[in-house]
């Protein structure tokens, strides 16, 4: 499977979650407990931060996402509590894959399991970052880039308070 065969499912998948959205009941206060951790960067302009809420058959899932643009590129970023793939990080083996076109890699990042995406030409991307294996509310950030390296988008995400997320998760 093509890196960006994998990047296209994961958009669609999350996309997918959205139309979802219109069956769930939409609470908007959940999300703003997510909403603190979408901290301004030094050197980027971020956009007023986002989200929604959804409840069903006793399943509950959160995302609150960001914007932020630099002149020559930009960042998605969107922490979520509730994804069924996020829970399921310890099931993430570590691997890696490159071609001249794209990276893919997948292992241990400061105790947490992360992939990376990576496709050269443009420089676009993702890091996505499992904060809770085993966790039943699945919590995950995830990072979609362009024009970056995929060590400067690393180093990005990195800026982000992972642990403390992983904590509010658990209240």
């Amino acid at each position: 499977m093509s890196f960006r065969m994998i990047r296209r499912a994961a958009v669609l998948a999350l996309s997918g979650l959205a139309a979802l959205s219109l069956s769930f009941a939409v609470s908007a206060q959940s999300y703003q407990a997510l909403v603190p951790f979408l901290i301004d960067l030094p050197q980027w302009q971020g956009e007023k931060p986002d989200g929604m809420s959804m409840q069903a058959q006793g399943q509950e899932m959160s995302w609150a996402t960001r914007a932020y643009k630099r002149v020559d590129a930009e960042l998605s970023v969107m922490v979520g509590v509730g994804h069924p793939l996020a829970a399921q990080a310890e099931q993430m083996s570590t691997s890696s894959f490159q071609s001249e076109e794209t990276s893919m890699e997948t292992g241990p990042v400061r105790g947490y399991q992360v992939a990376r995406m990576h496709t050269k030409a443009d420089k676009s991307g993702m890091v996505i970052v499992m904060l809770s294996p085993g966790n039943a509310k699945g919590v995950m950030l995830m990072v979609q880039y362009t024009g970056l390296e995929p060590r400067d988008a690393l180093a990005l995400a990195e800026r982000f308070d992972w642990a403390a997320m992983q904590r509010a998760a658990r209240r």
